[in-house]
């Protein structure tokens, strides 16, 4: 209980709509921009749910793990979850280990419109997210990695604290993504 979660000025009853209009402005705010702070929730959150998973090991050098998670969150004032989500990842190793390929699949089930009937329409759809890693170690201390996430780009972003303002914290994971990394360890 108590959990921080913001809070619209104009839910909270903390300011006159004057007082609101004197915030915006000295703020720089559209007057479409609800602020808030962040407050305690009255509200308890419960949650409810797991997840199964299974990993199989086909041959020596590949590795097969597959999940489904459920949840459902009461009370939980902007934070949302899906309430199905489904995880397949490989990995494969070749020539001595010294060569990883990682394939992974991600499944978050779409938003009702009863779960959050503000939420943007992005998120009556579902999300399938796959990603890909090839791994070269070069040696016990040096390997390379090259990693591309959303390899199909698919459009509907992870959700983020507020359903209707997508740039908040979800902006760039509707987009493929690609990184590479050097590690070096002692």
């Amino acid at each position: 209980k108590d959990q921080l979660s913001w809070k619209c000025f104009k839910e909270t009853g903390l300011f006159t709509p004057a007082e609101l209009a004197r915030i915006i402005s000295n703020t720089d705010l559209s007057v479409s921009d609800n602020p808030g702070s962040i407050l305690n929730a009255d509200e308890k959150i419960k949650a409810y749910g797991g997840e199964l998973y299974i990993i199989f090991k086909p041959v020596s050098h590949s590795e097969i793990k597959l999940s489904y998670g459920y949840v459902q969150l009461d009370n939980a004032d902007l934070v949302k979850y899906p309430k199905h989500q489904i995880k397949l990842n490989t990995l494969s190793s070749f020539w001595e280990d010294r060569i990883n390929l990682s394939l992974s699949y991600l499944y978050n089930a779409s938003y009702s419109e009863s779960d959050l009937p503000n939420a943007d329409s992005i998120y009556r759809k579902d999300r399938h997210v796959f990603d890909m890693a090839l791994t070269y170690n070069v040696n016990t201390h040096w390997s390379v990695q090259l990693s591309v996430n959303n390899l199909f780009e698919n459009d509907v972003p992870p959700m983020v604290f507020d359903p209707q303002r997508l740039d908040f914290g979800g902006l760039g994971f509707d987009e493929r993504r690609i990184y590479c990394t050097v590690r070096f360890s002692l």
